[in-house]
Formats: structure tokens, sequence, C-alpha cells
């Protein structure tokens, strides 16, 4: 802001806040912009088992959405935070939350006792988001609770329009494509949310 005026500190910050670029960091005066921090991730421990995994696959990936997602989820943060990623903290539940702009998508895993709540709070962030942005074409993608599945580092991952729409059509199983089991739809859609129903597009 050197070429502005100090007079136009204030109007500028305003700005920024409106438009989810940084957050104030609680009880200081200083400010975070999330898109000037360290790309690297940093080095921190995470429980990978008995994780729910759920990704956004985008066609296209517009730029600054994990930048305003961790904007509008810093309340919930415990301390652990790069450009590229969030470490939010629930009831006793931990999320991770990583964009890969390379592959066009952001990775959620979730570990403790409150999963789906916790990731119905960061599905709605994200709703919001995208509807700002006019909707882009972006995947919801479940992890599958086959066995095989539930043990592995890399599980499949199911389309949840698939899912729905299987639902929609009275279909109760559907088939994991790594491991050929049959699983159940509903008891897939009781591992991310409470109700089939509850989650609408904000």
């Amino acid at each position: 802001w050197n070429d502005y005026p100090s007079d136009k500190f204030k109007y500028l910050l305003e700005l920024m806040k409106k438009f989810e670029l940084c957050f104030q960091i609680k009880d200081d005066s200083k400010y975070i912009i999330p898109e000037l921090l360290k790309a690297d991730r940093p080095d921190f421990d995470w429980i990978d088992n008995d994780n729910l995994q759920f990704e956004y696959h985008y066609e296209f990936m517009p730029a600054g959405i994990i930048s305003r997602f961790i904007v509008r989820t810093h309340d919930l943060n415990n301390k652990i935070i790069w450009k590229n990623g969030i470490v939010l903290v629930h009831e006793n539940t931990k999320a991770l939350v990583i964009n890969d702009s390379i592959n066009r998508k952001i990775t959620i895993n979730i570990s403790g006792k409150f999963k789906k709540d916790l990731l119905g709070i960061i599905r709605r962030e994200f709703s919001i988001i995208h509807k700002s942005l006019n909707y882009p074409t972006v995947k919801e993608m479940v992890q599958c609770i086959c066995p095989e599945c539930k043990t592995s580092k890399i599980p499949y991952l199911h389309n949840y329009v698939h899912l729905t729409a299987a639902l929609q059509k009275d279909k109760t199983k559907i088939e994991c494509k790594e491991s050929f089991d049959s699983i159940s739809i509903s008891e897939l859609f009781e591992q991310i949310e409470k109700n089939k129903y509850l989650l609408k597009n904000f």
C-alpha cells in the first residue's frame, strides 16, 4: 500500500475483508492474508486411520477458493494454516482441508467423534463459495465404506450425485470399483450426513 495515502488504508482493509481476502487475528490488531502465506505444508502430525474422506473435483478450478474458505473458517483454526490448506477443530474433531490446484481438487480428511457434523460445516461453506462463483462444475466425491477402502490410504471415491440418483430410483446397493464389493447406499450416506436431504444449495 506504499502507493496509497495512509488515510485510505482503512478503506482498503475493509474491501479486502468484504471480498474474503483476509481475516483479523483474534485479540490482535494484525491481519492474515492466506494468499500470501507460505505454499509448503508445515510439519504436523496427522493420524490417517479411521478418517472420513471427502473431495471436490473441479472441471475448472476458480482461483481463490481455498483462500476464501480459510478466511470464512478461521475461527475454527488451531493455528495450523498455510497458503494451500488449513486444519480445523470443532468439538474434539479435526479436519485437514488441502487445495491441490495441479489436480484441480480439494481434499478433506476428518478424524474424531463428530466427523459428519464438521463435514456439514465444511460443505456449507464451500456451497456458499460455489454459489458466489455461479456454481462452477464440480463433483463431490465420497469415500467408499467397503472393508478394503476403510483401511486403504487411497480409497475409492463415489460420485455424490450418482449416489443420490441411485437412492432416488430406490436402489439400495452400489459397487465399489476397487474391491467390487456391494455396499449399502444408505449406510454410505449415514457416514457423511445426518439427513440425506438436509444439505441444500445455499
